[in-house]
């Protein structure tokens, strides 16, 4: 079974419309482009885009996300369980949210795990 290839890809405006474009050259050496970078890999027979962020994210989140889909292709070869990638990390909530009926911003009460540093 062949590996899924990962190709990175920004977003970007190009003459007032968004475009995607491949952001690798000919070597695969990232190039560092304006805009949102995007992985594209097949995953069950599916073309799937992943939001990466910026450029200073993309070329460890590439990495993260060929060896993952190594170890899924040796797992599926050799009958073994798929491995689960571990979740992502998840940040905290806004301190400030809106409430849409008033209009008005308030600030959520803060969590006892959530204490401000001071210093």
């Amino acid at each position: 079974m062949a590996t899924p290839t990962v190709n990175v890809y920004v977003r970007g405006r190009v003459e007032g419309k968004r475009t995607y474009t491949l952001a690798e050259d000919e070597k695969g050496k990232l190039l560092q482009l304006p805009g949102t970078y995007y992985l594209r890999y097949d995953q069950h027979g599916k073309q799937t885009w992943q939001r990466v962020g910026d450029f200073t994210s993309a070329p460890a989140a590439k990495l993260n996300l060929e060896r993952h889909l190594k170890r899924v292709a040796a797992a599926v070869e050799n009958d073994l369980p798929v491995p689960v990638p571990a979740p992502p990390a998840i940040a905290s909530p806004p301190r400030w949210s809106f409430t849409w009926m008033s209009g008005e911003a308030k600030e959520r009460p803060r969590a006892a795990s959530e204490s401000v540093a001071t210093t």
